[in-house]
Order: structure tokens, then C-alpha cells, then sequence
């Protein structure tokens, strides 16, 4: 099923399509159960997640974006897109029904394929990223591979504090002269062989940013080849494959699929000796790059986004008693009401909740009086009970704690029937 959600398009088209996939988030359990947020809504400062990769998008010229979806997620996602999203650009939203997490990113573009005519990019409703569109793209334009893809280190973190369990951990070797990408390993399979190139760099501490940009025809190869289920972990290995293994390019007939024209092609008009060429970027050292596809990921999002937010720190439309202390490094959303005597700190207080008297919020994300949390994670419609105490503790939708609860790294969540 598709949905048009914007008809107004931005001046100055860059001749790429994108497509944001936007997945159920399995990993974000229990904050995705059903009574919940859809995963690219989860609020992230105060901004749902998919804003900033739409917001990506907008600075980067795109004339309209397709968002895939399943459908028991359309109808919030689409709600959001059309009443709330203040962007200007054309989105497409398309729901797959029988969806689920089995299928993989490169099965989710087979399923739209009819709809991509030229050359794409290929992003993940959970990056956000503070590095200037027109940076990677002119990149990519400039080496003109077959794709480029985003890479972040996470031991150069700068002033954020990356989790480092944001997504598993696969061993990069890059061609250093160049940024080509000349292996890739995941970590279960690094006694393999390796060394073919004298310069190769291998390191385990990059991180794949889910940022793809390919030309046209590799879509022609997943179509045919449906055995390529993940981008990440099946396409990216076999496009490094086809670099120097001759028998591999015969065999999937890569020189008649590279040599094929789509409407606006970006390729430059240079016959390269290279059918396939896998090219690295590597994010500059001022930039940041963050996923939020884990718990951890999205705490330390919304730790370290809400201390760099220009929005107000406290909502015009928010109410607060005398003695309430809003610290610094916190947020509070529209329309939420603060007892007195509270002391918010590290946190991201969202719209319409209520705060009770002396409640202690030390470090992160109710309506019941003395209660402390200390990093845990409420999400909607959850009522916490007076003198309850929660450490490191997910509630998860609609979850009521009752008086005088507590608890230390537990899931709390609403069981149907309970």
C-alpha cells in the first residue's frame, strides 16, 4: 500500500533517490511492544527519530523520499508525516504487509524495486548524523563507485559518548591510497584468510552507519538474486568479492548488469577498468554519527543530544511549581506539569506528562509523588506509584508501577491478559 504524504517539493533535485527504512527496532525491546511508539517515532530530545534522518534528507536536496514501513506501523507513521512533520518535501510512504524481521534491508528494496529509477541511497530511520549531505555526495559523484557507504569510529568519539555495542562488531580492511573497501569480515569469521592488498588497514572499531549510496544497476543484482537478503551483511561482502575474484563477475553477470543506462545517471562519462568498485567514507573527526537501534544507543542519544538542542531547554507551554530544578542538560516537552520541590537532571522529559512532588530524576528520563528514577526509560501512557524507586529500569507502555516499588535493570512490561 502507498501513501503520499507531501505534494510540495524542494528546489534543486540532486538526482538521487532516497529510501529510509523504517523497521520495527527488535533490538529496542520493550520499547517497541505494540502498546508503544513504532520505532521511528520514538522520541530522541524531544524529536522523533525519523525526523533527523528526514530533516538529512531535506538539506540534501532530495525532491521526495520513500519511507518502508510494515503496515501495522502505516497509519501512526503516516499520521505523523501528513499532521505533524513540518518539512516541505514529497514522501512516499509504502507499507508492506507480511513484513517482518526476517526479511532483510536488501529484501525490503527488492519488494519496491519498479519504484527506484536511478541511482539511490539507502538510509536508516535511526542514523542521525550532524555531517553535511552535500560532503558525502559530492564524494560519491567525484569517485563515482559502484557505492559508497558511511563509516564512524567509535574510539573518536569527540565530545559523545558512542555506545559501542550499537551494532555488531565486523572487521573493515581499507585500501588506504583510495578508501576502496577491500574486506570485510564479521568477527566470527576473522581466522579466515586475508591480505591481498600491501596497504590494507584493518580495524575493528568502525561502525557501518546503514548510509548506502549505489548506482542504478546494483539494484538489477538484488532483484535477480534473492539469496541477497541484507544489505549490511550479504551485498556490501559480495560487491567486495567482485573487486578481484573474475569468476564471481561471470557468474552473476556483473559486466552486462554495470553496463546498464537509467535515465539521470551521475556516472561520469570515463570508462573505468573497475566493473565494481566498494568505496568507504570515513566521518571526519569534527562530525558525529550515531545509530539508535539498541536500549543503550538510544539512552546515550538522548543524553547527549539534549545537551547540544537549540530548542528551549523548558517549553513556553509547560508548567512548573516553585523550587522545581530543570538541570542544564535536560529537556522538558510541551504542555507537562512539574510539582514542586523536583529535581530533573541528564533527562528528557517529554509532552504531557505530570511530575509529582519531590521527584528525583538524577540521570534521565507519572504521576504520583516521590519517586526516583535513575536511568530508565519511560514511554507512554505509564503511570509510576508514589515512593517507588527505579534503577535502569525500561517501562514500556501503559505499564502502571505500583506504590513503593523497587526495582533495578528489569523490562517492565504490559502482558495481554494482564
Amino acid at each position: 500500500m502507498t501513501t503520499q504524504i507531501k505534494t510540495r517539493q524542494t528546489a534543486g533535485p540532486c538526482g538521487f533517490q532516497a529510501i529510509i527504512l523504517a523497521g520495527f527496532g527488535t533490538d529496542l525491546y520493550p520499547l517497541t511492544e505494540a502498546n508503544n511508539l513504532p520505532k521511528a517515532l520514538l522520541p530522541i530530545a524531544n524529536k522523533p527519530m525519523i525526523w533527523y534522518v528526514l530533516k538529512w534528507c531535506e538539506d540534501a536536496g532530495f525532491s521526495s523520499i520513500m519511507v518502508i514501513c510494515q503496515t501495522e506501523i502505516e497509519s501512526c507513521l503516516s499520521s505523523y508525516l501528513k499532521n505533524v512533520y513540518d518539512g516541505h518535501i514529497r514522501i512516499q510512504v509504502y507499507a508492506l504487509s507480511g513484513v517482518d524481521d526476517v526479511l532483510g534491508t536488501a529484501d525490503l528494496i527488492r519488494k519496491v524495486h519498479d519504484k527506484i529509477k536511478n541511482d539511490f541511497i539507502v538510509l536508516s530511520c535511526d542514523l542521525i548524523t550532524n555531517l553535511p549531505p552535500h560532503e558525502i555526495l559530492d564524494f560519491h559523484r567525484i569517485h563515482t563507485p559502484t557505492v559508497t557507504f558511511l563509516l564512524y569510529d567509535v574510539a573518536k568519539d569527540g565530545n559523545f559518548l558512542i555506545s559501542k555495542d550499537s551494532d555488531r562488531k565486523m572487521f573493515f580492511g581499507i585500501n588506504k591510497p583510495d578508501n576502496s573497501l577491500v574486506f570485510v569480515k564479521s568477527e566470527s569469521e576473522m581466522n579466515e584468510e586475508l591480505i591481498r592488498y600491501p596497504r590494507i588497514y584493518v580495524t575493528s572499531t568502525l561502525r557501518d552507519s546503514h548510509l548506502y549510496i549505489f548506482k542504478r544497476w546494483v539494484l538489477d543484482l538484488i532483484v535477480q538474486n534473492e539469496r541477497i537478503s541484507s544489505i549490511q551483511e550479504d551485498l556490501i561482502p559480495l560487491l567486495v568479492k567482485f573487486q578481484y575474484q573474475s569468476l564471481l563477475l561471470k557468474r552473476y553477470n556483473i559486466k552486462e548488469l554495470s553496463s546498464r543506462s537509467y535515465g539521470y545517471n551521475l556516472v561520469s562519462n570515463t570508462l573505468d577498468e573497475k566493473p565494481v568498485r566498494v568505496i568507504s567514507y570515513l566521518l571526519p573527526e569534527n562530525r558525529y554519527c550515531l545509530r539508535s537501534n539498541t536500549i543503550q544507543a538510544y539512552t546515550d542519544l538522548n543524553r547527549n543530544l539534549s545537551k547540544i538542542s537549540i530548542e528551549p531547554r523548558v517549553c513556553i507551554t509547560a508548567k512548573m511549581a516553585q523550587k522545581v530544578i530543570i538541570g542544564a542538560d535536560s529537556l522538558v516537552g510541551e504542555n507537562t506539569k512539574i510539582d514542586e520541590r523536583c529535581n530533573v537532571k541528564k533527562s528528557v522529559i517529554g509532552a504531557n506528562c505530570i511530575l509529582g512532588k519531590f521527584s528525583f530524576f538524577p540521570a534521565f528520563l507519572l504521576k504520583f509523588s516521590s519517586v526516583r528514577l535513575d536511568g530508565c526509560i519511560v514511554c507512554v501512557n505509564c503511570v509510576i506509584g508514589s515512593k517507588s524507586k527505579l534503577k535502569n529500569c525500561c517501562i514500556s507502555g501503559g505499564y502502571e508501577v505500583p506504590s513503593e516499588t523497587c526495582s533495578r535493570n528489569d523490562n517492565l512490561v504490559v502482558f495481554d491478559g494482564v
